[in-house]
């Protein structure tokens, strides 16, 4: 890398790129879908590699080209963009060839405008929902950025990934991954930047014009009738392989009010209880009804906490094994 740095122009309002982040299974794929709609806006599959280039170069890092080569490994060796993305290795070498040397703000913008060029729309959006844990960072390097924050009920969002085993299937370990993306999305709403916005799944679904035009004015975006008509096409923006184990079936059709408080008909009443105690901030934060009292908060997350730990050691004892 040389030591010479090259910062990129300050770009108009309204043309910075869109990042949708919060925890899984919390509307973040819905909020692409709708948002993918735009006629100016284009939001690919999924990025992991950010994180991978986040951890290969420094914030303030020039890539020149002796570099190349190390971004391409990176995001080639990334199972997402070798899988879900369109570009490859020769069209990824030449774009950043011609571009060196530039900031890393400058490369994740070129990378992202290789993927989304196709379409035509002069703007770019990520939805990851892991980016979250990327905000500071984001922030940093990319600084005209806009930040959608999904939330959804903690108690629906178990019952969609604890069969998936994601982070896990107690409702310690799920609640506990939960809480600390609400906090997150709480705190960033909050800090009083002004370029990150919270958004709850149950407004998507029950009131989804206000709530995307709720949004689109905070993009500097142009809300368009066809963002509610995201399943029309859906079948051509999420991957095949999602749809084949099922991860993404109800985002072919319309959103439905029975897709809201599931936990309330479905899922064992214990982890039910026990994940709103876990996350019972959460729902204070953003506005979800409670259904235990106050007092037997602390009891039930000690209970998951404890039912956990029990499993775990149960699970690695002698006896369980064979």
């Amino acid at each position: 890398m040389s030591n010479e740095r090259t910062m990129p122009a300050d770009p108009p309002a309204g043309s910075g790129p869109v990042f949708v982040v919060g925890a899984m299974r919390s509307g973040t794929t819905l909020m692409r879908l709708m948002l993918n709609r735009s006629s100016t806006l284009a939001v690919p599959s999924e990025s992991h590699f950010l994180a991978d280039l986040f951890r290969r170069f420094d914030l303030d890092a020039v890539v020149d080209a002796s570099s190349v080569d190390d971004v391409i490994d990176i995001l080639s060796g990334n199972l997402e963009w070798s899988r879900d993305w369109g570009s490859d290795r020769k069209a990824l070498r030449a774009r950043l060839q011609a571009a060196v040397p530039m900031n890393l703000g400058a490369l994740i913008d070129q990378v992202f405008r290789l993927e989304t060029e196709p379409t035509g729309k002069p703007r770019w959006g990520a939805k990851t929902p892991a980016h979250l844990f990327q905000v500071s960072r984001l922030r940093l390097v990319l600084p005209s950025a806009r930040f959608i924050g999904m939330v959804r009920d903690p108690r629906d969002v178990f019952l969609s990934i604890a069969p998936r085993e994601w982070v896990g299937t107690s409702s310690w370990e799920v609640g506990a991954y939960l809480l600390r993306c609400d906090r997150l999305v709480n705190e960033y709403h909050h800090d009083g930047r002004g370029d990150f916005t919270a958004v709850r799944y149950e407004d998507l679904v029950l009131d989804p014009e206000p709530t995307l035009r709720r949004v689109c004015t905070f993009l500097d975006l142009e809300y368009e009738p066809a963002m509610r008509d995201f399943h029309l096409d859906a079948k051509d923006n999420v991957q095949q392989w999602e749809l084949d184990i099922g991860t993404h079936r109800k985002l072919l059709r319309p959103p439905d009010p029975e897709d809201v408080q599931r936990w309330r008909r479905e899922g064992a009443k214990r982890d039910i209880r026990e994940v709103e105690a876990v996350t019972s901030d959460a729902i204070d934060w953003f506005g979800y009804e409670p259904s235990i009292r106050k007092r037997e908060i602390v009891l039930l997350r000690q209970r998951a906490r404890l039912r956990h730990h029990l499993h775990q050691r149960l699970s690695r004892s002698p006896q369980s094994v064979g």
